[in-house]
């Protein structure tokens, strides 16, 4: 009797608690577009809290209680329940931060080569426009693309500085807002920002040739520590097959829910600790 009132409060509190999480990330997201939208320092919290949006949906939440409720059938225990919750509920977050993260290393490598064409256009030119749709035929897209549409907002009437605060956006990285500004400074000043335009290229191409070493360096120790996290389930197959009692054992004893809990925390670890060493 104890045990079902215990389960049924763990149950309803688990539910209770992944709503309130949800309901929290949904009112954060509320406020930073609302209060921040215009600022492009908040723009990585924007970002790092859309990769949460995915919780608002209602089969999530369904499949994260289908998974707690599994996990204590299970385990007859709610922290294993937990912490398998908590993996599984990370895994499409670090799925989007990584696919994410691509894109913005793909920005920069072309953002570099867009600023070196701009540039030498808008020396010789002196026209913005003329620089931006030389930068959308060069270069490819996600970074061509940006830049020719920046270009048709521009031929559509747009304010100028509303179409390079969007084109900062859009290519979602530091120095695009700071080409925007310059761009901005541009339409007042002319050819002043030819020196200013040579130093941000330089400092880009810094940055590309730091993320191009930092990905080498740490590529083997993420992918190490990634079988590593994820050994236990071919050892636990492995041995399931040797010794058919190993579920058994796993799911009904101490030491067993205490090995898997540590092994599903281990996983959490790795995907903090791979967004810590990509950053």
């Amino acid at each position: 009797m104890w045990n079902i009132i215990f389960i049924t409060a763990v149950f309803f509190t688990a539910v209770l608690f992944i709503w309130a999480i949800i309901n929290l990330l949904s009112q954060l997201l509320t406020q930073v577009n609302s209060a921040v939208a215009d600022n492009p320092t908040f723009d990585t919290v924007k970002a790092y809290i859309g990769q949460y949006k995915y919780l608002n949906s209602m089969w999530f939440v369904i499949l994260l209680i289908g998974i707690f409720v599994g996990g204590m059938y299970l385990f007859k225990n709610p922290i294993p329940a937990l912490a398998a919750c908590v993996m599984l509920g990370i895994i499409p977050s670090h799925l989007m931060y990584s696919k994410d993260r691509q894109r913005r290393d793909k920005v920069l490598e072309q953002f570099a080569v867009a600023l070196r064409i701009f540039t030498g256009e808008y020396s010789a030119t002196k026209q913005i426009n003329h620089g931006l749709r030389k930068v959308g035929e060069k270069v490819p897209n996600p970074v061509g693309e940006i830049f020719r549409e920046t270009c048709s907002l521009l031929i559509l009437g747009v304010t100028p500085d509303k179409a390079y605060k969007q084109m900062a956006q859009k290519l979602n990285i530091s120095y695009a807002h700071i080409f925007a500004s310059l761009l901005s400074q541009a339409e007042r000043q002319g050819a002043g920002i030819l020196p200013i335009l040579d130093d941000l290229t330089k400092k880009v191409q810094v940055e590309q040739k730091l993320n191009k070493d930092n990905k080498i360096e740490i590529y083997g120790d993420r992918y190490i520590g990634l079988c590593l996290s994820f050994m236990p389930l071919p050892v636990f197959l492995i041995l399931q097959r040797a010794y058919p009692e190993t579920a058994s054992f796993l799911t009904h004893t101490i030491i067993g829910r205490t090995i898997v809990t540590l092994s599903f925390a281990a996983v959490i670890i790795w995907f903090l600790l791979d967004r810590v060493l990509t950053e």
